[in-house]
């Protein structure tokens, strides 16, 4: 069969190029498995965002198959921290960490409990004097590993069942205020800023009006990954799942190929 990739950003490799620190993944690794597309006779299509300049419709006229692993990334809501100077989605942070040098000094905020909160308090810690790791819950969920890094870290300070209340300054962050949501204890921190980990909103545009989507916004496709229209097919953080992680995607993009050889011709 002849495969083609349409990828939105300028370089293939998506959340493990742009945003996953070299610590965890080298970029050689990724490159090599981007160039093995090539070698194998991919034809490889970027700046190209699916639904906004080709209808999913489209592509499901014309090709035998369709796979979707468009993602999820972390959402662009509360109001107040819009426009603030100082106060970041931890993803995107991590994203321009890899491209170019990024500064951030004294003490700053990492609200959230998973990979990207633990991946960024981490990269932080090194260019910052204090980084305050907080979570709604009293422990985190990121991977064991990068949990006992957290722990190793002296700089790094974790507080458990602790939500942002409200974020004070004048065009920038300047404090905090915390509270405690077991006791209603209210803490107050100076910072210079705040990265956001909590959230994930399905990248869901190409998708809609086609294919069945669970009320998160998440499209419904079963472990088999086969949504409600025939012929596409759902993998990875898109679609509904319990556990999203890239173990769980590259499982999910498996058994979407196995998938895709029994109902086509492919």
């Amino acid at each position: 069969c002849q495969v083609t990739l349409f990828e939105e950003k300028h370089r293939l490799g998506g959340t493990l190029a742009r945003a996953v620190p070299p610590f965890r993944l080298p970029d050689e690794v990724v490159e090599s498995e981007c160039a093995l597309l090539a070698r194998v006779g991919v034809e490889v299509r970027t700046g190209i965002r699916i639904g906004r300049d080709i209808p999913l419709e489209q592509l499901a006229r014309g090709y035998d198959a369709v796979f979707l692993a468009t993602g999820a990334t972390l959402p662009v809501e509360a109001a107040q921290a819009r426009g603030q100077e100082g106060v970041e989605y931890a993803l995107d942070f991590l994203a321009r960490a890899r491209e170019t040098p990024v500064s951030a000094e004294g003490t700053v905020l990492v609200v959230g409990g998973g990979d990207v909160a633990l991946e960024d308090a981490l990269y932080l810690s090194n260019i910052c004097e204090k980084v305050y790791l907080i979570h709604r819950r009293d422990g985190l969920r990121g991977a064991k590993m990068l949990q006992q890094k957290i722990k190793e870290t002296e700089n790094i300070e974790f507080l458990p069942f602790y939500e942002v209340q409200e974020i004070c300054g004048d065009g920038k962050v300047e404090k905090v205020i915390l509270k405690q949501n077991q006791t209603g204890e209210t803490r107050n921190l100076e910072l210079s800023g705040i990265f956001i980990a909590i959230g994930m909103d399905p990248q869901n545009e190409a998708a809609q009006g086609l294919v069945d989507l669970d009320a998160t916004g998440y499209i419904v496709a079963g472990e088999d990954c086969r949504t409600s229209h025939s012929g596409i097919y759902a993998a990875g953080d898109i679609r509904t799942k319990q556990l999203r992680q890239v173990v769980t995607a590259v499982a999910d993009g498996a058994t979407a190929i196995s998938s895709i050889e029994q109902d086509s011709n492919c």
